[in-house]
């Protein structure tokens, strides 16, 4: 009587871990490491899918976010993808809800990287409205000297580009809007500022800020490029030697594509 009582007992069991196992949703396959197009396109679209369905608590016009967005729009120019359109979606009601209005700091880089998407979108939309608070803010730049030295300190990061990140920043934002206004004076100013930032003060900026710095590339060596002309992120140590990571390259190649829609050269 036991052993029947038991054995009813496991297959009572057994029934209702088969369920409960079917029940599960399956897990997705792993991602392929393939370099294929449908390979890359499903790892960025389940990126973009987890960021968008877990938004970020920074402001809407935030650097950080801003180089999310940047990815975004870049979805939306995928033709055969059918979340493009999603994508969009998503970048314009975000525009709509931030009023197209880039940061609260007028001369940050980091404050104006959003632009970048508005005029993307404006592109599209062709409403005035959209690029409005961009343009007054683009304006009023136009019209300061930016002739400060890089040297770190004094809250020179909100009058100048002084600091490597800076150009994925502010560059494609400018240009973003000159392509389309129309208007060169965008442009015009993106490559003055960037060509400062680029070759005359990066390493200046790292040898004199305390702690971490970030010291801009091709500033240093024979005809001012540096051996190997590579970006740096530039710590000082305890022991008096340098600490040098890629963070200021990656924002550098980033921006290169940014900019002109093809990745740098070699």
């Amino acid at each position: 009587m036991r052993q029947r009582v038991f054995v009813v007992s496991a297959l009572i069991l057994w029934a209702g871990v088969t369920q409960l196992a079917a029940a599960q949703p399956s897990q997705p396959p792993a991602f392929s490491t393939d370099l294929t197009r449908s390979a890359v396109r499903r790892v960025v679209t389940a990126a973009a899918d987890w960021q968008l369905a877990h938004p970020s608590e920074h402001a809407p016009y935030d650097w950080t976010v801003a180089a999310f967005y940047t990815g975004m729009m870049a979805l939306t120019q995928v033709r055969d993808s059918p979340d493009s359109q999603k994508y969009y979606d998503a970048m314009k009601t975000m525009g709509e809800r931030n009023q197209w209005r880039p940061g609260l700091r007028p001369g940050h880089a980091d404050d104006y990287a959003v632009i970048a998407t508005y005029a993307k979108i404006f592109q599209r939309e062709k409403d005035r409205k959209i690029l409005e608070p961009s343009l007054a803010l683009f304006d009023f730049l136009t019209t300061l000297p930016f002739n400060e030295p890089l040297t770190w300190g004094n809250g020179i990061e909100t009058r100048e580009w002084a600091w490597c990140d800076a150009l994925f920043m502010g560059p494609p934002a400018l240009a973003a809007v000159t392509t389309v206004t129309g208007d060169r004076k965008y442009l015009d100013l993106a490559n003055r500022l960037w060509w400062k930032t680029k070759w005359k003060e990066g390493v200046l900026e790292s040898r004199q800020r305390l702690g971490v710095s970030r010291a801009c590339p091709y500033a240093e060596g024979a005809a001012g490029r540096p051996p190997g002309a590579r970006a740096v992120r530039h710590a000082f140590s305890g022991d008096g030697t340098d600490d040098l990571r890629s963070s200021g390259e990656g924002w550098l190649l980033a921006s290169e594509l940014a900019r002109s829609g093809q990745p740098p050269k070699p």
